[in-house]
C-alpha cells in the first residue's frame, strides 16, 4: 500500500472526525436556561399582539380585517381563523403530513445505486493452477489484477413487492393528510362557535356595565345629598348610615358589570390570538330580531348531521387507512421479485475488456416473517373492527349532542319570553318608584333598589338572547359546523328556524 496515501487518509479522517466529537460533546443548555431563552420570545411574540400569519408558506395577513376600531361578530370570527394559536397548530400539523405524504411517493422511486471504489493491496496475491486428477502443478504462479483497484458500477434495480407495499402507504399518507385538514376543519368550527358566544356574552356584559355606570352616578350624586342632610340634620344618623350602606352595598353589586366586561373581553382575546390588554371594542347586537322556533324535524337534523360532520368523515378515512394495513402485511407475505440492471467498469490492466452490463432478476423470501405479517394482518383486522366500532359510537355522540343542543335551543326559547315579560315589569316598577319618590313618598334608597333590579332583569334579558343566539350556532355546529359550510347550504341550514 502506499504509504504517502495512508498518512494522507488519516490526517483527513481526524480533521474530519475531531470536529464531529467536540461538536457531539458541546455543553448542553439546563432546562431551566432554556426555558429562559423561549420565555423572551414568547413574551416578544405575546407583545405583538399574535400578528405573525399562521402559517409559513408565504400567505399574508392582509386579507384578514384588521383588529383596531369596533369590530364586528363576522369580523372577530374571521380574524379569529386566521390568528388563533389553536388553528395555527393544527395549520402547522397538516402541513407536516403533507410533507410526509409527499416523502411516502417519493419512496416508490426505484433504487438508483452507484459506486467507486479505488483500493491498494500491499502486495500481490499469486495462484496456481493444479491439475485435478494428478494433482501436479499445471501454471506456474500467476497473477490477474493489479495492486491498485479502480472500479465503477452503477445499478438501477426496482423491488417489485416494495413498490406495491409503498403505494398502498403513500395512498394511507394521502388519507392522513386529508384527515388533518378535516381536524383543522373541525376546529374552525368549534372556534367559530367559541367566539360567537364569547363574543355574545362580552355584548352583554358591556350594555349592563353601561347600564349600571348611569345607576352608579345617580347612586354617587344621592351620597352626596345624604351626607349634606346629616350634616345639617335633615335626617337622623341612623337613617343616613342605612341609606349609605344601601349604597354601597348597591355599588359592590354593579361593579361586578364592569369586571365581568373585561374577563369576557379578556376571553375573546384569547379566542382572537391576540394579547388580553389588545384595546378592541364590540359593535352593538340587535337582540330584538331573535330567531323563532324550529320548522326543520328531527329525522331531517340527524340526516344532515351524519353526512356533514368532519369526524365521521375522518373515521371512515381512518378505517380505510387499517384496511391498507391488512393489505400490506398480506403483501409482505408474498416472495420479493426485483429486476435489476448493473452497468460496471474496471481498469484493471489484464483484463481484455474493461466495462459490461448486466441484467436479470432477483428472487428473495423471507419465509420466517411470514408468521410476523401474519400477526399485523390480525392486529390491522382488529384495528379496523376497532374503528368501524369508534365511528359508531361517534355517530350516536353527534345525535345525542344535536338533541341536546335542540333542547337547549327551546329552553332558552321560553327564557327569553319570560325574560322580556320580567324585564317590563322591572321598568314599569322603577319608572312608577321614581314618581313616588319625586312626590316625597318612598324613600332614596327604594329608588334605587329598583333601578338596580331594573338593571338586573334587563341584564337576564340580554344573557337569555346571547344563550339563544349561542343555543342557535349550537346547533349549526352540531349538524355541520357554524360557518364554515358552502353558502348556499348554510342558508338552507338556516331555513330550520322561522324567521323573526
Amino acid at each position: 500500500m502506499r504509504p504517502g496515501f495512508i498518512v494522507k487518509f488519516v490526517i483527513a479522517a481526524f480533521f474530519v472526525a475531531v470536529p464531529l466529537m467536540v461538536a457531539g460533546c458541546a455543553a448542553k443548555k439546563s432546562p431551566e436556561s432554556l426555558r429562559a431563552l423561549n420565555a423572551g420570545k414568547d413574551l416578544q411574540f405575546s407583545k405583538s399582539k399574535g400578528q405573525e400569519s399562521m402559517a409559513e408558506d408565504g400567505n399574508s395577513t392582509a386579507s384578514a380585517p384588521q383588529l383596531s376600531g369596533v369590530i364586528t361578530l363576522d369580523e372577530a370570527i374571521a380574524y379569529a381563523l386566521t390568528h388563533n394559536l389553536n388553528a395555527a397548530v393544527s395549520k402547522a400539523e397538516e402541513d407536516v403530513q403533507r410533507e410526509m405524504s409527499t416523502a411516502a411517493m417519493m419512496k416508490m422511486l426505484p433504487s438508483l445505486i452507484a459506486n467507486v471504489e479505488r483500493s491498494w493491496k500491499s502486495r500481490h496475491i499469486p495462484s496456481k493452477s493444479v491439475n485435478y486428477s494428478t494433482g501436479e502443478e499445471s501454471l506456474a504462479p500467476s497473477i490477474s489484477s493489479e495492486l491498485e483497484t479502480a472500479t465503477e458500477s452503477v445499478e438501477l434495480s426496482w423491488d417489485l413487492l416494495d413498490l406495491a407495499i409503498n403505494v398502498n402507504r403513500w395512498q394511507q399518507s394521502g388519507d392522513r393528510v386529508k384527515i388533518r385538514g378535516l381536524q383543522l376543519k373541525r376546529i374552525k368550527q368549534n372556534l367559530a362557535f367559541e367566539v360567537t358566544g364569547a363574543y355574545l356574552r362580552a355584548v352583554v356584559a358591556k350594555d349592563a356595565a353601561k347600564q349600571a355606570e348611569k345607576v352608579i352616578g345617580y347612586a354617587m350624586q344621592r351620597q352626596e345629598i345624604i351626607n349634606t342632610q346629616m350634616e345639617k340634620g335633615h335626617i337622623s344618623k341612623i337613617d343616613g348610615l342605612q341609606s349609605s350602606i344601601d349604597i354601597a352595598e348597591l355599588l359592590i353589586r354593579l361593579t361586578r358589570y364592569a369586571d365581568e366586561y373585561k374577563a369576557s373581553k379578556a376571553e375573546l382575546a384569547r379566542l382572537l390570538g391576540v394579547a388580553p390588554n389588545t384595546p378592541f371594542e364590540l359593535a352593538e347586537i340587535d337582540f330584538s330580531a331573535l330567531p323563532g322556533e324550529l320548522v326543520m324535524q328531527g329525522e331531517e337534523m340527524n340526516k344532515e348531521a351524519m353526512l356533514s360532520r368532519p369526524e365521521l368523515f375522518e373515521l371512515d378515512i381512518e378505517e380505510q387507512i387499517t384496511s391498507k394495513d391488512a393489505e400490506i402485511a398480506i403483501m409482505r407475505m408474498f416472495p420479493s421479485l426485483s429486476p435489476f440492471v448493473r452497468y460496471q467498469h474496471d481498469a484493471n490492466k489484464y483484463l481484455t475488456r474493461h466495462d459490461w452490463f448486466v441484467s436479470g432478476l432477483k428472487l428473495s423470501w423471507d419465509m420466517l416473517s411470514i408468521p410476523e405479517a401474519y400477526a399485523d394482518q390480525q392486529s390491522a383486522a382488529a384495528r379496523e373492527r376497532l374503528v368501524r366500532k369508534r365511528r359508531m359510537n361517534m355517530a350516536m355522540a353527534v345525535l345525542t349532542q344535536l338533541r341536546l343542543a335542540v333542547i337547549e335551543y327551546e329552553n332558552y326559547l321560553r327564557q327569553v319570553e319570560q325574560a322580556k315579560e320580567l324585564e317590563k315589569l322591572r321598568k314599569d316598577l322603577a319608572v312608577e318608584v321614581h314618581q313616588q319618590v319625586e312626590t316625597g313618598r318612598l324613600k332614596e334608597s327604594t329608588l334605587l333598589n329598583a333601578d338596580q333590579l331594573y338593571i338586573v332583569a334587563h341584564h337576564a334579558r340580554l344573557t337569555a338572547a346571547a344563550r339563544l343566539l349561542t343555543a342557535r350556532q349550537r346547533i349549526l355546529n352540531s349538524m355541520a359546523g357554524t360557518g364554515m359550510l358552502p353558502a348556499k347550504r348554510l342558508y338552507q341550514l338556516h331555513r330550520i328556524w322561522k324567521l323573526p
